[in-house]
């Protein structure tokens, strides 16, 4: 066969390691004259790679037959509404967890003091003779725990209608509520200490109450705090072990300051002993029937 072209190349050079390009010319001989055997560029390649590579096999284009007729007919679902988060309540608990710190580094006794006092009965008798002014201020943390818990209780059965209200004023009217009906109940408890005399009792009574205010308030903040972004299903075990807590240490409470009061000698004041029991019970019969 003859060749219409005369290819030249330059070889490789072993010492630089380059390799110079390859040129095609025009052959300028006789038998390239012949326009029937006068090859272009194209022509020779496409010649080239269909003798050296297999046969191209035809398909059909995907883009050109694809169909657009669908398997199954389209049907509408409702879009889930977004699950509300109280972000608002990581302030909440922010400023509690930076009160407390400021409590256990600035007054770090005076606040181990209350921490003691809650689990031994000496160590409540030294805080009562110390007179410790943190037991008042360390209760106020109790407030917006147990606010949490009753946002939280109602949040998981009444979503709806709290969220027509207001998920930040219904707390606040919670806090308020909560706040009211603890003030409340102290000043009545300190007037029938007056009434029957018997003011140390009394005090005693309400200092175990405002230790175990702040004592609960450190415990419970953990599983409430989890509980509003928890799953329903983790919810509602996170409120079961709030709740217990809660109750755990309200009946702790009851029975120690029973127990304070029954040792103070000559204590024959059965009215007042009645009245507390029914205060304490009373608000706890409240929330179950509320709850249940």
């Amino acid at each position: 066969m003859k060749d219409s072209l005369s290819v030249s190349a330059s070889l490789i050079n072993t010492e630089s390691k380059t390799v110079n390009p390859i040129y095609i010319f025009k052959d300028s001989t006789v038998a390239g004259l012949d326009a029937d055997m006068d090859y272009g560029f194209m022509e020779y390649t496409t010649q080239t790679l269909e003798e050296s590579l297999s046969e191209l096999i035809l398909e059909e284009s995907l883009l050109k037959e694809k169909t657009y007729q669908l398997q199954k007919p389209l049907k509408l679902h409702e879009k889930q509404p977004l699950e509300y988060t109280p972000n608002w309540t990581f302030s909440i608990i922010i400023v509690f967890f930076a009160l407390l710190a400021i409590g256990f580094k600035f007054f770090r006794v005076r606040s181990l003091e209350i921490v003691h006092s809650a689990l031994s009965l000496k160590s409540f008798e030294i805080l009562n003779k110390s007179s410790n002014p943190l037991v008042l201020v360390s209760s106020f943390l109790f407030f917006p725990v147990i606010s949490l818990l009753a946002y939280s209780i109602f949040t998981y059965w009444f979503t709806t209608e709290i969220s027509q209200f207001g998920y930040v004023k219904f707390y606040l009217l919670l806090l308020l509520s909560i706040f009211i009906f603890f003030v409340a109940k102290t000043l009545l408890i300190k007037f029938f200490g007056l009434l029957f005399r018997c003011n140390q009792q009394v005090n005693f009574y309400i200092t175990n109450l405002l230790v175990y205010m702040s004592f609960s308030s450190i415990l419970l903040v953990l599983p409430i705090f989890a509980s509003l972004f928890a799953t329903n299903d983790y919810k509602l075990t996170l409120l079961i072990i709030s709740l217990i807590l809660f109750a755990l240490f309200t009946i702790i409470r009851v029975l120690r300051g029973f127990y304070i009061i029954i040792k103070f000698p000559k204590f024959f004041h059965i009215y007042l002993f009645s009245y507390l029991c029914t205060l304490e019970i009373l608000p706890l019969l409240f929330i179950y029937r509320l709850i249940f």
